[in-house]
């Protein structure tokens, strides 16, 4: 049995994207088939759904921009979207102001009766 995810359209892709040529309909292909695949795929990695798909989104972005030059688009989507949640993750992180943690001593929650 052939691996469907690492096969390509046997025609050879065009050099601009943009237009309708092979590489344009390859992708718009590809993009159908592998976008919910691959949020699921980010979201094994921790992400929520929202997060996921901004992942998977700016993965197809940088993908498009170099279509002609994967060979191997699903498993490219597969490496390159998990780098970008991890990425925006630690963005994330390191964004948070100090003073949130200071409210988790003084929080009450309605759960814990005292």
């Amino acid at each position: 049995m052939v691996d469907e995810l690492s096969v390509r359209s046997s025609a050879a892709p065009a050099t601009n994207c943009g237009g309708t040529g092979t590489a344009a309909r390859d992708f718009a292909t590809v993009y159908r088939a592998e976008l919910v695949p691959l949020i699921r795929f980010v979201m094994k990695h921790g992400a929520r759904p929202q997060e996921a798909a901004d992942a998977a989104q700016e993965a197809f972005v940088q993908a498009y921009k170099t279509w002609d030059t994967i060979s191997f688009p699903e498993r490219w989507l597969r490496t390159v979207a998990p780098r970008i949640y991890f990425r925006a993750a630690l963005k994330v992180k390191e964004d948070l102001p100090g003073e949130i943690w200071g409210l988790r001593e003084t929080a009450i929650c309605p759960l814990i009766s005292s």
